[in-house]
């Protein structure tokens, strides 16, 4: 019996709510073939204390998080190319991807 962990990548940016909300459905309109299945998007937020402090740990003043949350585990090689993405269109000075909230990717 094979055991499948949930992968959920943590995505702390430096933008607010509106720029990043922009971004996500810019994300997923041009990686249709990402974000139709293979993952989910979730609104953000803004960051609480706490998470703020993650950021900090890892050098970015976070203001806003969203979670990308991995649908099918036939895709979990993808998950390297979906925070390139996400550096890609954020710029890597404003995001910091957490795989699990944990390991930064």
């Amino acid at each position: 019996m094979e055991l499948f962990m949930s992968i959920n990548l943590f995505c702390y940016t430096t933008f607010p709510l509106e720029v990043v909300r922009d971004k996500i459905r810019l994300i997923s309109l041009n990686y249709p073939e990402f974000f139709e299945r293979k993952f989910s998007i979730f609104n953000p937020t803004a960051v609480r204390e706490d998470q703020r402090l993650i950021g900090l740990d890892h050098g970015i003043f976070a203001k806003s998080i969203f979670l990308i949350h991995l649908n099918e585990k036939i895709s979990a090689n993808l998950v390297i190319k979906v925070a390139e993405m996400l550096r890609n269109f954020c710029g890597k000075d404003n995001i910091l991807v957490l795989v699990n909230n944990d390991e930064p990717i």
